[in-house]
């Protein structure tokens, strides 16, 4: 066999597996937002409540807190401001890093607001 088939061979699949894992970590994620967002939505400014995902392959399943900071409310579009951790722990803890993102209300429901990437440090939740 000739080596350049191999490799090229080798490089497709491992492109072809790449972007398989890139799709499933983009749903994760989207799935993680839109928790973090459904959950947010029908809070009052000030108030805490806690959010959780569990995903179909319980690998990841996330949790934490979630809370809204501000309502920005104009004509085009209702949105809140909102500080949410992820807990590292089986319940949130107040050391638990805390991250701020924006939802807001679309026909379906409320749903991540934030461009994308965001930061690093939040892993697929980003």
């Amino acid at each position: 066999m000739n080596p350049v088939v191999g490799y090229a061979v080798a490089v497709g699949v491992r492109a072809g597996t790449d972007s398989a894992v890139n799709y499933v970590m983009r749903e994760r994620q989207d799935a993680e937002q839109t928790a973090i967002a459904e959950t947010a939505g029908p809070l009052k400014p000030g108030a805490v409540a806690p959010w959780k995902i569990d995903h179909a392959i319980p690998f990841g399943d996330e949790h934490g807190e979630v809370q809204v900071t501000r309502v920005i409310s104009t004509p085009i579009a209702v949105c809140e401001e909102i500080v949410f951790s992820v807990a590292k722990h089986k319940a949130p803890q107040p050391a638990d890093p805390r991250y701020v993102a924006n939802t807001c209300h679309e026909a379906d429901g409320w749903r991540w607001a934030n461009a994308e990437p965001a930061v690093a440090r939040w892993g697929y939740l980003q």
